[in-house]
């Protein structure tokens, strides 16, 4: 089965909208073993137009507005957008952004960061979560709900990061949701298998029967770990297990289920050194815990500054030496320290937080129902 021609981010909506980056010559072993189920193997991207036409290209930045600085961080917008945002991904001076005016989110869009223009933008139908990989921006398409499971909502869809242009799908069996990418190549979670996809290729790699829906994933690429998040569906029933796996086979390394069994939801993945910051909701409150490597054993929390924040959209991101953790709905953003989880400040900055931080080079962005902000420490963070 060959990738179909031309032919869609995370639903990485922080919290209750979870119910919401590798060359040829790094790709796994020599001899990697191929999946069990009907799909083929050869799934080939075609090569896209020279001079594509981009449709969809209506989208414009707003002027942006700030929150009142002080000595915690803040925000300020550097590209209003008539949709909520819930991804972010910085590359190579822009930014790549998923958004929707529903969950999962139905557009992605390229911002120019100097200054802030979109350069380009369409429509995804399904889409649900962002990845870069192999030189390429790609969508997993299996967000929307559809009773009459449509083959177009099995796509894995792979664009031009500088133009938008189609390159290519990848049908895969199950629906592809979160994704995530590492010098091993693209894995993509499809309900209760997980495939390694070769990026520059489209080819799939390996496949790995799962317990259980994946919810969330995340890569540590210097410990060559994939971490992951399994629950029992529909999203937002019961979270199942946090589990580490090795990176380049997936092969199950360490799972706990004592501490994170029965929460409502896992928001957000984000791994430091050593181990994994895992957010959640409770259905009554929201955190984010630490897990080391290794053996999944809690050893930190994150810890509230003035009982601000910590409801069920609690979203905890570690960047640049910060973790920064994102309220949506108490519209707080704490920064607190990575490898104790105390938190050093906390700002209330009217702005709706939907989706993630991510960072590139000395600036740190960050997804709001407004468009796509730029964070300012504060001389406390």
């Amino acid at each position: 089965m060959r990738l179909s021609g031309l032919g869609a981010v995370l639903g990485v909506g922080a919290v209750l909208l979870a119910a919401c980056s590798a060359g040829a010559s790094d790709l796994g072993p020599a001899a990697p073993s191929r999946p069990t189920s009907a799909a083929s193997t050869s799934h080939r991207p075609t090569t896209p137009s020279p001079r594509p036409t981009i449709p969809d290209n209506s989208l414009r930045c707003k002027a942006g507005s700030s929150d009142a600085p002080g000595t915690g961080p803040h925000l300020r917008l550097i590209c209003g957008l008539p949709a909520p945002v819930f991804q972010v991904l910085p590359d190579r001076g822009s930014i790549a952004a998923l958004l929707g005016f529903s969950a999962p989110p139905t557009r992605i869009a390229l911002i120019s960061v100097h200054p802030a223009a979109v350069r380009a933008s369409r429509t995804v139908p399904g889409g649900l979560s962002l990845a870069l990989a192999g030189g390429w921006l790609w969508v997993s398409r299996g967000g929307l709900a559809d009773t009459k499971n449509a083959a177009s909502y099995h796509l894995v869809q792979r664009f031009d990061p500088v133009t938008l242009a189609s390159a290519g799908t990848i049908p895969l069996p199950g629906r592809p949701r979160q994704m995530a990418a590492g010098p091993t190549g693209l894995w993509v979670a499809t309900g209760r298998r997980l495939f390694l996809l070769d990026p520059s290729t489209g080819d799939i790699l390996r496949s790995v029967a799962v317990s259980g829906n994946i919810e969330r994933m995340a890569v540590d690429a210097a410990a060559g770990v994939l971490y992951d998040t399994r629950y029992l569906p529909p999203i937002g029933n019961e979270v199942l297990a946090l589990e580490e796996r090795d990176l380049h086979t997936g092969a199950l390394v360490a799972t706990n289920t004592r501490d994170v069994r029965g929460f409502l939801a896992v928001n957000a993945l984000s791994p430091v050194s050593g181990g994994v910051w895992m957010s959640f909701a409770s259905g009554m409150l929201g955190g984010a815990w630490l897990f080391a490597a290794r053996d999944l054993h809690q050893v930190a929390y994150w810890q509230l500054l003035r009982q601000a924040g910590g409801t069920n959209a609690t979203a905890a991101f570690a960047d640049s030496g910060v973790l920064w953790v994102l309220d949506g709905q108490a519209e707080t953003i704490s920064c607190a320290d990575p490898a104790t989880g105390s938190t050093h400040a906390v700002s209330r900055v009217g702005m709706n937080l939907t989706g993630n931080v991510a960072a590139a080079g000395r600036r740190t962005y960050v997804a709001t129902g407004s468009g796509v902000a730029l964070v300012a420490r504060g001389s406390r963070c």
